[in-house]
């Protein structure tokens, strides 16, 4: 059964089926998630170099888009527009330094975070790029500080905004439907993702103004 077929029955109908069809049903719905919730996970660095090359060589124009902006915000894309912006910041930085199929390959978002906040011979050390291949985020960190320990890996710092209790709520709960709707997984890398499409949609701004 495919994905589509998979979710063309609403929860609500799944819930209310016999226990006996209930079970499989529930069942195969709950590992389709969680595939899509992998996929999503590991498709990181592709999203980003989608995007690039729709940003770069102008390919929105081919499906009737005005600018890039246009194109993420469509359709099914409008759903993953944060982390698009995210992935793409990344993967510019990146390409300077790094081959596409070594970047493509880097399936751990945490990784190719780590990696542009490496210096250039580092990001082009085999080593290095075969660790963040393999590696889960937290293990390739360490292999960077003992390996090559002149990294500036960043540091946390704490940044505090003083609101109003309504506008705090929102934006707690904006933070909250970003991080399900594009599974980043905290409210820092949330705040990361608006902050990238702001940047985007600005700069896009003062280019037509121009």
């Amino acid at each position: 059964m495919g994905l589509d077929e998979e979710f063309a029955r609403s929860i609500s109908d799944l819930i209310a089926l016999p226990d006996e069809e209930a079970a499989p049903a529930l069942n195969r719905r709950m590992k389709a998630i969680l595939e899509l919730e992998s996929m999503a996970r590991k498709t990181f660095a592709e999203r980003g170099l989608i995007a690039d090359e729709f940003q770069k060589r102008q390919l929105y124009k081919f499906l009737g888009y005005r600018t890039f902006s246009d194109w993420v915000c469509s359709g099914f894309l409008d759903a993953g527009r944060s982390s698009i912006y995210a992935s793409l910041r990344l993967v510019k930085d990146l390409k300077q330094h790094m081959p596409i199929d070594v970047i493509s390959q880097v399936k751990e978002k945490g990784n190719l975070i780590t990696l542009a906040q490496c210096d250039e011979p580092t990001r082009k050390n085999p080593g290095v790029q075969a660790a963040a291949m393999a590696q889960p985020a937290a293990e390739f960190i360490s292999h960077i500080q003992e390996h090559h320990p002149g990294q500036n890996i960043e540091s946390r710092v704490a940044v505090r905004f003083y609101l109003t209790r309504s506008q705090a709520d929102f934006v707690e709960d904006a933070l909250k439907a970003t991080i399900d709707a594009e599974g980043v997984g905290s409210r820092e890398a949330a705040l990361e993702v608006w902050a990238a499409e702001a940047a985007t949609d600005y700069s896009e701004a003062r280019k037509s103004v121009r």
